[in-house]
């Protein structure tokens, strides 16, 4: 599926540098970025990709940011040493029902810590629904050591 006007104000969930804000190539009245580090949202507001940045810890409440976001994307941060499945459901809160959320997660990295589980409660409980998983390759290049790793992307 493609995303639809209705999925915007879009939040990028642990923006950095702003790599899926420049790849998206979205007016940037229209997508707002989310991370913790202040050196790296300092880098994309420099490049004047996003609305609005907000500074926050990701497993602490996210209530400070708006709620109506229309999509939610995230790469880079359900992964090894950053963040697992738990703040999966607090990512909920700050769109509104129905958007769409698309979150990148090492395959190796989804089956270790148990995102699965979490992912069937959420449903189960009716908070998410149309779940699709697609394994993705991680990097585009060939030929280097780590060309062979995949992710999942969750719909």
């Amino acid at each position: 599926d493609t995303a639809a006007k209705t999925d915007t104000p879009i939040a990028d969930i642990r923006c950095g540098t702003g790599l899926v804000a420049s790849a998206l190539n979205f007016p940037h009245e229209q997508i707002d970025g989310i991370d913790i580090s202040v050196d790296m949202p300092h880098v994309s507001k420099e490049k004047g990709l996003y609305g609005f940045l907000y500074k926050v810890d990701l497993t602490k409440s996210l209530e400070v940011i708006a709620n109506d976001y229309g999509a939610a994307l995230s790469a880079g941060t359900c992964t090894s040493g950053h963040l697992g499945p738990d703040p999966l459901e607090s990512f909920l809160d700050i769109a509104r029902d129905y958007a769409l959320f698309v979150i990148g997660v090492k395959k190796a990295f989804f089956e270790e810590v148990g995102f699965e589980a979490v992912l069937r409660d959420l449903d189960a409980r009716g908070l998410i629904k149309d779940l699709q998983v697609a394994e993705v390759p991680m990097y585009a290049k060939p030929g280097h050591d780590h060309s062979v790793d995949t992710a999942f992307a969750l719909v």
